[in-house]
């Protein structure tokens, strides 16, 4: 039989809907992995996977609805909805505790309801030219960020990180940065995303360093989680720091 699965993006930002469409199986899986985990790099607040007209040929292929889950919660934030299963897709989904992690809803206009209440986060966004100044513009953004949403101390940290990760890509990628600051779920995220698509990589604690920053060894010690997600022209890398549990409430 031909395996064939089709993933169609219908919305990205706030909500994004996608439609899982044919055969889910070991070998369709990761396509259908890629496009979602591609739906986060525009930082979404919620995820709604239709898959009404998805036929599941091999039930341990569900496993990719909670690792997609757990991605979606380091970074952005997001939830990731289903609706529209068959009954079958159902049963297999309680057998394999998929419903722990994600919610399951009967139909689309079901989970969209649900997911257009979602409040959209604030979010500050700025296009850093590849060269010397970016990662100071970042750090600007950083602070007025900080500022704007009562969370100065949380400055210098973000501002730390945010240095690392505009340096890394002007000096590896070379091309136009977007950069973000993005206040949800307990965090504070600063996000750098750029068009080369060559996966990050993190030096030695006996590397050299340079004048273009220290590196993503920096990030990974202080950042409270930080990773990255490939796009269609490039990447995003990401960190974040955590709100203290008594501001979290209150942003």
């Amino acid at each position: 039989m031909e395996r064939v699965l089709t993933a169609e993006v219908e919305r990205r930002f706030p909500v994004a809907l996608v439609h899982l469409r044919g055969r889910l199986d070991q070998v369709t899986a990761p396509a259908a992995c890629a496009t979602l985990l591609g739906c986060l790099t525009e930082q979404p607040t919620t995820v709604v996977v239709d898959v009404c007209d998805l036929v599941v040929a091999d039930d341990s292929a569900l496993t990719l609805l909670p690792a997609i889950c757990r991605r979606a919660a380091l970074w952005p934030g997001a939830a990731v909805l289903v609706c529209g299963p068959r009954p079958a897709m159902v049963e297999a989904l309680d057998r394999l505790a998929v419903t722990r992690l994600v919610t399951v809803y009967g139909t689309q206009e079901e989970a969209l309801e649900v997911a257009d209440r979602r409040p959209v986060p604030p979010k500050v966004t700025e296009v850093l030219h590849p060269d010397r100044n970016a990662p100071a513009r970042a750090r600007e953004v950083v602070y007025e960020a900080c500022r704007d949403w009562g969370l100065l101390e949380l400055s210098p940290l973000a501002q730390l990180l945010a240095t690392e990760l505009v340096s890394n890509g002007v000096l590896h990628a070379g091309t136009p940065l977007v950069f973000s600051v993005l206040l949800r779920s307990g965090n504070l995220y600063v996000a750098v995303r750029d068009e080369d698509p060559q996966p990050v990589r993190m030096g030695t604690a006996t590397g050299s360093l340079d004048e273009h920053g220290r590196g993503l060894l920096v990030v990974d010690s202080l950042a409270a989680a930080w990773g990255s997600l490939p796009t269609q022209e490039g990447k995003v890398v990401w960190a974040a720091v955590r709100v203290p549990q008594d501001r979290a409430s209150c942003v």
